[in-house]
């Protein structure tokens, strides 16, 4: 069963830096790319600093992935897990600061982490804990320790030395664990596993829509929870709602104007009218390029084409105007 903690617990702790390794998982607000970093040997570069903040040196890599997310949004997820007789995964959810090596607090931090300073550290990267969310890890493999040692750097070096070469045989470190088949079969034997489902597949934990067969199953209308988390999604753009209504509104206050300039314009610089016209809608369509509303979109479309249709108007009305006037002083 799943658990989850308000602050980092002592025993937690503890099995966390006996692990052989621990993930960084952390994503950018606008993007398609959710960055999975390995890092390796807790117990040498991941320090616990209380029951709420940790930290890590970070290495020079062909990446900086997480920095750069960092920097934007602060968001990380730390995660680790056994690879031993006892399964278990382990996620901590931070809030993440970087202090980078040319920074006055570098040096600091690693004696205040206890650590020793590690050639190409670049960073350190401090992370403010405000949960952490243990489950099972029933399908995460077992390491076979005697076949690892076949594997081991030492045995790797002696078998180049003696053969000239290393061996190219599969890998037999990691053995299948199969205490999820054996906890799935029990649930279904049982019958619970609907709503087993129900209780941890139907919504995120920051309540995003899950698994549909699960929301079908309680009983939900799908239509609804899907319409409502559009809505949300789209209404988590304040900024781009606030620009879209003062555009809006500025372009209705000026909209009248906007054609007698672009012909002034037009007569000054001796440009087809329009050419100013697609210039100005290229301007304005590519100021809302950011937007996620549609319907901002849908109604600046709708203010661009009565432009162009009354600049139409007004071009065929300023060649009509030379006949009009010869006539006139006939």
């Amino acid at each position: 069963m799943p658990h989850s903690y308000s602050s980092f617990p002592p025993q937690l702790q503890e099995w966390a830096l006996q692990q052989p390794m621990f993930c960084t998982g952390s994503a950018p607000l606008r993007g398609h790319h959710v960055n999975l970093s390995p890092k390796g040997v807790p117990a040498t570069t991941f320090a616990i600093l209380d029951d709420h903040h940790a930290a890590y040196l970070d290495l020079v890599g062909s990446g900086a992935e997480t920095i750069a997310h960092i920097y934007e949004n602060g968001r990380v997820t730390v995660m680790f897990c056994s690879f031993g007789p006892n399964p278990r995964i382990m996620r901590l959810y931070c809030i993440g600061h970087v202090i980078e090596y040319n920074s006055p607090e570098f040096m600091p931090m690693i004696d205040r982490m206890g650590l020793k300073f590690i050639p190409g550290t670049r960073a350190v990267v401090v992370l403010d804990i405000w949960k952490v969310f243990t489950s099972c890890g029933y399908a995460v493999p077992t390491m076979d320790e005697e076949s690892h040692k076949a594997h081991s750097i030492e045995n790797a070096n002696q078998e180049i030395a003696t053969t000239g070469k290393l061996s190219t045989k599969p890998c037999k470190c990691f053995e299948e664990r199969h205490l999820l088949e054996q906890w799935l079969v029990n649930k279904v034997n049982k019958k619970a596993l609907d709503a087993y489902m129900i209780k941890f597949n139907s919504r995120s934990m920051d309540g995003l829509v899950g698994l549909r067969a699960a929301r079908k199953t309680n009983g939900e209308w799908l239509w609804v929870g899907d319409t409502w988390a559009w809505m949300q999604k789209k209404l988590d753009y304040p900024e781009a709602i606030l620009l879209g209504v003062f555009i809006g509104i500025l372009l209705c206050i000026l909209g009248p104007a906007l054609p007698i300039a672009i012909v002034r314009l037009s007569a000054h610089f001796q440009a087809p009218i329009s050419w100013l016209s697609w210039l100005l809608s290229s301007l304005l369509w590519r100021s809302l390029s950011g937007l996620k509303l549609l319907v901002f979109k849908v109604c600046l479309l709708l203010r661009i084409a009565a432009l162009h249709f009354e600049l139409l108007l007004r071009s065929l009305e300023a060649s009509a105007m030379p006949s009009v006037r010869a006539s006139i002083s006939r």
